[in-house]
């Protein structure tokens, strides 16, 4: 269930996604210390995105095979290169994807 800061987020016109999936099957069954360690990094990069304003919301979808960030309008170029910062982008964990919203 969404909370209202949420839905006030989701109503706010977006302009583009980031996929982000994991490097290699399973990671999410069975992952190693060091991806454990870029995860938790991973988090706390994409709450702070959220927090700031430059990110709307993002998380894993419950299969484990995908995760999903919202950007609010503004430059593709800046979304993309916020996800390269990602941690797990960074390290290889995950790899991104920069989308224009459907």
């Amino acid at each position: 269930m969404l909370d209202e800061q949420a839905r006030k987020q989701l109503n706010f016109a977006h302009e583009r996604d980031a996929f982000l999936r994991p490097s290699r099957p399973n990671f999410h069954l069975d992952p190693s210390e060091a991806e454990m360690e870029a995860l938790g990094a991973h988090l706390a990069y994409l709450q702070s995105l959220v927090a700031s304003g430059q990110m709307v919301l993002a998380g894993p979808c419950e299969d484990g095979s995908l995760g999903i960030a919202v950007f609010p309008r503004g430059d593709a170029a800046a979304a993309e290169a916020l996800m390269q910062q990602d941690p797990c982008v960074a390290r290889g964990v995950m790899r991104c994807e920069v989308k224009p919203s459907a």
